[in-house]
């Protein structure tokens, strides 16, 4: 395959494409428009951590993952994973109907629940959604179809996202906000019954769901396939770790640190999603279809070093917030533009070659139940950045000590993976 965007006239691709980049869109639309309205005040939260609450949202979010990822991964190896996905995409029209009168009642505690609902219903599409390619595309086309599918989640997260944060302080805002979740859903669903058949490989698996034990064997999964998959499992949950840290604190980064204004917290979320894409992108012109991992050590080393330089280049210019105009017309500010794209695109760079790995090794009667164990422990790490991040500004440390942690862990997982050399 020359040209990746082939998949695009693949009905094999493109329905999934659409189902996965509708409801990325919906979650971040549903996500930024809350946390915008509590971090900027534009939500009475009585005497509560605004900053605190923004974590706690990201935390609320994730955890559904925890709990039933491995349930997930059952059910996708027993059942269909076309049926499974139109099921998931259904669940997601009901859910916004509850997310609607959340915004426009400005309920946190409604809302709040409308993220939980969310994560549960992305929680049961997450094994599916990847499980289902390495069964629909060829091995050399793994690392095309992840990429593009990569690019276009974290353009639907930048475009859900930005929507959220421009439409959400707005007079009447809301009411649009409201319209697009109502469309991607309805959209969404429309997709999933195009996706072609996607037959169980284990329609005899006996399933007996208790969280503690799934979890457990989800591990067990995850650490008996081939030599090579449990690192790239543990590589691929260190980048949602780092993404999610960074992105879940940009408005707290950009209000208190940067001391900027939503323009500019736009634009911030912008460069991070369009940098990801770009990398996500990039692997399939550096690897042309080979499944390796011998530019992982080498992203990853570049996205510590930009995150601590990230950290070392932010500070509030002015008492107040700075204007677009005014924060691109600075050095400091063309810097930290700089150090967040290149974060990001070593990110994309990083993460694709080490998903497409687990898809094509993990043993083909578990690949649903291996995905989903990736995804759990996706969950746990994202899990534990937004608890870190809570814990870490209630006790009144700054966005700027978290990233740095952060930065600074970047750089040891830069040096296991060169240490581990080729996968």
């Amino acid at each position: 395959m020359n040209s990746q965007f082939a998949l695009f006239k693949e009905r094999r691709f493109w329905p999934f494409f659409l189902v996965q980049c509708g409801g990325a869109f919906n979650d971040n639309l549903m996500k930024s428009a809350v946390v915008v309205l509590i971090a900027y005040g534009l939500w009475d939260v009585g005497s509560m951590n605004a900053g605190a609450l923004v974590a706690f949202a990201a935390a609320l979010f994730i955890l559904p993952f925890i709990l039933f990822c491995p349930l997930a991964g059952d059910l996708t190896d027993k059942y269909s994973k076309n049926a499974i996905i139109r099921t998931v995409k259904i669940a997601e029209v009901g859910i916004v109907l509850f997310a609607i009168p959340a915004l426009l009642f400005h309920s946190t505690a409604l809302s709040f629940i409308v993220l939980l609902a969310l994560g549960t219903h992305s929680a049961f599409f997450s094994p599916a959604k990847f499980a289902i390619l390495p069964q629909h595309l060829k091995e050399e086309e793994l690392i095309a179809g992840n990429g593009l599918v990569g690019s276009g989640t974290y353009l639907s997260i930048l475009m859900g996202t930005i929507a959220g944060t421009l439409l959400a302080p707005l007079a009447g805002g809301i009411v649009y906000v409201a319209i697009l979740l109502l469309m991607m859903a309805g959209g969404g669903l429309a997709a999933s019954f195009l996706i072609p058949p996607a037959p169980p490989p284990a329609p005899d698996h006996a399933i007996k769901w208790n969280p503690l034990r799934s979890i457990r064997h989800a591990f067990i999964y995850a650490r008996s396939q081939k030599p090579g998959v449990f690192p790239a499992i543990l590589g691929v949950s260190w980048f949602y770790f780092v993404a999610s840290g960074f992105h879940a604190q940009f408005p707290n980064f950009a209000k208190a640190e940067a001391g900027v204004d939503t323009n500019v917290l736009s634009l911030f979320m912008i460069l991070f999603s369009l940098g990801i894409a770009a990398g996500g992108m990039l692997n399939h012109r550096l690897l042309k279809g080979e499944i390796s991992t011998k530019f992982v050590p080498f992203a990853m080393l570049s996205a510590g070093l930009a995150g601590i330089d990230l950290c070392m280049a932010a500070h509030p210019e002015s008492e107040t917030l700075i204007t677009l105009p005014e924060f691109i017309a600075t050095f400091s500010g063309w810097r930290i533009l700089a150090d967040l794209f290149i974060l990001a695109l070593a990110g994309g760079l990083y993460v694709i070659p080490l998903r497409a790995l687990v898809q094509a090794r993990a043993k083909e009667h578990e690949k649903a139940r291996v995905v989903a164990a990736n995804s759990m422990i996706d969950a746990l790490l994202i899990f534990s950045s937004s608890l870190i991040a809570t814990i870490m500004l209630a006790a009144g440390f700054s966005v700027l000590h978290y990233f740095t942690g952060i930065a600074l862990a970047c750089l040891a997982v830069a040096a296991f993976f060169f240490r581990k050399g080729h996968l």
